[in-house]
């Protein structure tokens, strides 16, 4: 049995995390401190006032790491679980990486992807609850010739 939901739900969570994590660390490794004054920090308002603009972009530059990192474990760890449950291969062992993925996700973005760990932690179960033998066995002859031989077995 392929496990068809497992691998394409992970590549949403991939898709979904490289977007939003990686493109949160792509734009603030590409602002400066300059252009950050000038945009973001005015953009921003209160929430970042009282520390002013050096100690803000700091934080914010701190934060983009942070996620960047997130985003390649992350990454890493969904590569590793969609192989480990792919043609169903070693789900118990895929459902142990879906959970350390989602945790990563929780704990690297500081539970702000908080929605796609939930999905991680879903597909961990799915992985371990799903049965093995979930299609019908598909007969090796065609319908027709099992007729014209007689057999009425179907």
């Amino acid at each position: 049995m392929t496990r068809k939901l497992e691998v394409v739900m992970s590549l949403l969570i991939g898709i979904f995390s490289l977007v939003f994590l990686g493109g949160y660390a792509l734009t603030m490794s590409q602002l400066n401190q300059n252009q950050f004054e000038k945009t973001l920090y005015l953009t921003l308002g209160e929430a970042v006032s009282a520390k002013g603009p050096v100690q803000a972009y700091t934080e914010l530059k701190t934060l983009s790491v942070w996620l960047g990192m997130t985003l390649i474990l992350t990454l890493l760890g969904l590569v590793i679980s969609s192989y480990l449950i792919g043609h169903n291969r070693r789900p118990k062992m895929a459902a142990i990486a879906y959970t350390l993925t989602g945790f990563i996700l929780l704990v690297g973005s500081q539970l702000l992807a908080y929605p796609l760990a939930f999905v991680c932690f879903m597909l961990a179960a799915l992985s371990v609850l799903r049965k093995d033998g979930g299609h019908p066995k598909v007969l090796k002859r065609p319908i027709s010739r099992v007729r014209e031989k007689g057999n009425s077995q179907l």
